[in-house]
């Protein structure tokens, strides 16, 4: 290691050491494929069991509409993965400011009625986050209805 300028460090590298950055590199891509076969699985079984609780009662038009409560990375694998099922995303409720996911309409919460509307009155809002908060469930919660058809990841 050499510095070169205030702030600024140059690595030469043994090829020992080069062997070794390979090594970890691809240590660190066969963890985050590890991590997105989890999320993945994860999301599978919450569809599933979303899909399989809708039951008869509940006449559609074939269609089992679902909004997702955030768009993040997890969303975008569960958008993946919603291809493989009989869910159908109709709208995603999230605070990040655009106004398309994927091809599906996003409302901010506070417009989150019209979500709903557009949903239908047998949706089920699937929170799409790794982990369950209190601030998190405060917000769904305050969806009212909406929140009260929440299903945790």
């Amino acid at each position: 290691m050499t510095r070169v300028k205030p702030h600024r460090v140059r690595y030469l590298l043994t090829p020992a050491g080069l062997a070794e950055k390979a090594r970890l590199s691809q240590a660190a891509f066969e963890h985050a494929l590890e991590r997105y076969r989890t999320a993945r699985m994860r999301v599978q079984v919450m569809f599933a069991a979303t899909s399989s609780g809708w039951g008869k009662t509940h006449k559609t038009d074939g269609r089992k509409p679902v909004v997702f409560y955030g768009s993040g990375e997890l969303a975008e694998i569960g958008f993946i993965c919603l291809q493989e099922t009989d869910l159908t995303l109709v709208a995603v409720i999230d605070t990040s400011g655009r106004d398309r996911f994927f091809s599906v309409p996003v409302f901010a919460r506070s417009r989150a009625a019209e979500a709903l509307t557009l949903a239908g009155p047998h949706a089920r809002v699937l929170v799409m986050a790794a982990t369950r908060t209190e601030a998190l469930e405060r917000e769904v919660a305050a969806l009212g209805e909406l929140g009260r058809r929440a299903v945790w990841l």
